[in-house]
Formats: C-alpha cells, sequence, structure tokens
C-alpha cells in the first residue's frame, strides 16, 4: 500500500470528527470546503513547488488524498441524511450529482495537469 492511500484506512475517524465538532455550527457543509480549499491548493501548488523533491509531491499528494477521504465520508453522511429525508427516493438524485461533480474535477484537473506539464 502507498502512503497516498493511508487516508483512507481510518475513515470512520474522520465521521466521528466530524459530527463531533461542529465549524461555524455545521457539521458537514464547513468540512466539505475546508478540505476541497485543501485539496484544491494542495492540487495547484505541485507544479509551482521551488523544490519538488519526492518527499514533497508524496506530502501533497497525501493531503490530497486525505482531504477527498475526508469528503467522501461527509459527503456519505450527507447521503444517508438526505435517504431519511426522502424515503421513497432518497439520495440519488444527490449521489448523481455529487459523483458528476467529481467526474468534472477530474476531467478539469486532466486538462490543467496536462498543461501544466508544459511549463518550465
Amino acid at each position: 500500500m502507498g502512503v497516498m492511500t493511508l487516508p483512507w484506512t481510518p475513515k470512520l475517524f474522520y465521521g466521528i470528527i466530524s459530527d463531533t465538532f461542529p465549524i461555524c455550527k455545521s457539521r458537514k457543509r464547513s468540512y466539505i470546503i475546508i478540505m476541497g480549499l485543501i485539496q484544491g491548493l494542495c492540487s495547484i501548488a505541485i507544479p509551482f513547488l521551488p523544490i519538488r523533491t519526492e518527499f514533497t509531491i508524496v506530502a501533497m499528494g497525501t493531503m490530497i488524498s486525505l482531504a477527498g477521504a475526508f469528503m467522501d465520508v461527509v459527503v456519505d453522511g450527507l447521503m444517508v441524511c438526505q435517504a431519511r429525508i426522502d424515503p421513497e427516493n432518497g439520495s440519488e438524485e444527490l449521489q448523481a450529482y455529487s459523483w458528476s461533480l467529481v467526474g468534472l474535477g477530474g476531467i478539469l484537473g486532466g486538462l490543467i495537469g496536462g498543461e501544466l506539464t508544459y511549463i518550465n
């Protein structure tokens, strides 16, 4: 198992943290925003690091993975809450919306990353 996949192991604790320690009176939304910012900033920072060693790239990749794992747990919690609100339709639309944005982010990230590889 790689170092960058380690943050996916203690996912149970991310749910406990987000449910126990609300930020700005929000148990879900604030964590999604903070982790999204961490993920985005680390992704953008990699090509602009003044010293690009294996350690710094792995550290940034691990932070990206940690933020992704944390957001995955929080979004799953939102899905459960939505399913309780609407037992008939559940969280199907929210799930589709979530995966659509993940796909769009992957496409945009790939395109931007490809362009940034030409910057030297």
